[in-house]
């Protein structure tokens, strides 16, 4: 099953094996409710044949896709410098005042009201100019999807507590 789950990810026997002791949820999910035939099965026509008349879950869909946006958004977030990264204590503060269960936020507006609310963010410290303000908003349209985005502003602690664990470094 091991295989399966690497090919699947497209990630090496290592990430697997880091990715199964930080109990990310995806591996928890593969292996819980799929064996390595239906993996394999999935891997070789495109599809599941015991899952194809029934319906996955719309919240179980839901997790798995945050799940992948939000380990995109933290790979991207630890490949910047230690100088850019000190820009993210903007997006830090935007992400805190953002309501998720807002019912006029959706993945499609996403981007754009993370944008509005990192220049509506308060200038309180150096960190917070116009300057850094804008190249947050550029890094986010240029190298964010709205997914991601809005994944990010669904679990924003998560986003929240890796700025903070990188400031600590």
């Amino acid at each position: 099953m091991i295989n399966a789950i690497i090919k699947m990810l497209g990630v090496s026997k290592n990430s697997y094996w880091n990715y199964k002791k930080q109990q990310r949820p995806i591996i928890l999910f593969l292996e819980k409710y799929f064996t390595d035939k239906d993996l394999e099965e999935f891997l070789t026509t495109g599809k599941v044949s015991r899952l194809e008349s029934q319906k996955l879950d719309d919240d179980f869909k839901d997790l798995i896709l945050d799940d992948h946006m939000l380990h995109n958004v933290k790979f991207k977030l630890r490949t910047l410098s230690g100088g850019t990264f000190k820009m993210l204590e903007i997006l830090q503060d935007a992400l805190k005042d953002i309501d998720p269960n807002d019912e006029e936020f959706t993945q499609e507006n996403s981007k754009q009201r993370l944008i509005d609310r990192i220049y509506a963010v308060e200038k309180n410290s150096m960190f917070k100019t116009k300057a850094k303000k804008e190249g947050v908003a550029k890094w986010i349209k240029d190298y964010l999807s709205k997914a991601e985005v809005y994944a990010m502003v669904k679990y924003p602690q998560t986003i929240i507590k890796l700025t903070s664990n990188k400031e600590k470094e």
